[in-house]
């Protein structure tokens, strides 16, 4: 498991991805703090339709040893075992996924809704672990927060194994 680790944090085109989401984090949000939703992203200048912004990071775990949070996703089985990357206790960083707030995706669900921003899509790497980033859907003004929406398709998308169940612990 380890050797897998080493490899996913030598693949060089991860790690160039995920300095670039960083910059560009770092370039357009800003952490601020909803009485409706706690933390999260807010945009401070605009941002075009398609651009990585965020991915998920944590620390991976066997899914029984890790935190019982919203900070949370399943890789299914990886090494032999239940896998999760618990964001719990991860280090904030600019483009962290774990604060992206879940939007519904229709306004008869969610009337202050204009539906979520960005999408989630799982990026596969060669170790199996693969990668999780958020993508804007469309322009995002500045003044508005990131957001996805938690269920469907994100559960739908990512590691394809067997023992992946598709939810947050």
């Amino acid at each position: 498991s380890s050797d897998l680790l080493a490899s996913f944090h030598a693949n060089e085109e991860v790690g160039v991805l995920c300095e670039d989401i960083e910059r560009r984090a770092q370039q357009h949000l800003s952490l601020v703090h909803s009485s409706a939703t706690g933390r999260g992203w807010q945009v401070t200048t605009p941002i075009a339709s398609a651009v990585d912004i965020c991915y998920y990071s944590g620390v991976i775990r066997k899914a029984q040893l890790a935190s019982r949070s919203n900070h949370t996703i399943d890789l299914g089985s990886v090494f032999g075992a239940r896998i999760v990357v618990d964001g719990q206790d991860a280090a904030i960083h600019p483009g962290f996924m774990a604060l992206v707030n879940h939007v519904c995706t229709t306004e008869s669900r969610c009337l202050e809704s204009r539906g979520p921003n960005c999408h989630a899509r799982h990026i596969d790497t060669e170790d199996g672990l693969g990668l999780w980033v958020l993508s804007t859907s469309r322009v995002i003004q500045a003044g508005e927060q990131l957001s996805f929406t938690y269920g469907g398709e994100f559960w739908s998308s990512g590691p394809h194994t067997e023992k992946r169940q598709g939810h947050t612990l």
